[in-house]
């Protein structure tokens, strides 16, 4: 899968410029970008990975059709942003 550069991608200036201030604030701990299917949001994460040169950014990709309730509630959101994997 080829990866787009960050600044490529257009009609995402928010999530563009929240993944900006995630990199450079040391006290923001993680993202949830959420959009309609191929509006390039797994694009600008992997953009956003590219543009640090960091391979170890962890990057988590949610299955469609997850709701935020069940995200949440069964989600462990800092162990899985910590390892890089789903943590229930």
């Amino acid at each position: 899968m080829s990866t787009l550069p960050f600044h490529a991608l257009v009609g995402l200036d928010a999530a563009q410029q929240a993944l900006l201030l995630l990199a450079v604030e040391p006290r923001l701990r993680g993202l949830v970008v959420t959009a309609s299917a191929g509006t390039g949001k797994s694009s600008l994460a992997r953009g956003m990975r590219l543009l640090l040169n960091d391979e170890a950014m962890p990057f988590v990709e949610i299955p469609p059709g997850v709701d935020a309730e069940n995200l949440y509630g069964g989600l462990n959101l800092e162990a899985t942003l910590r390892r890089g994997e789903m943590v229930l």
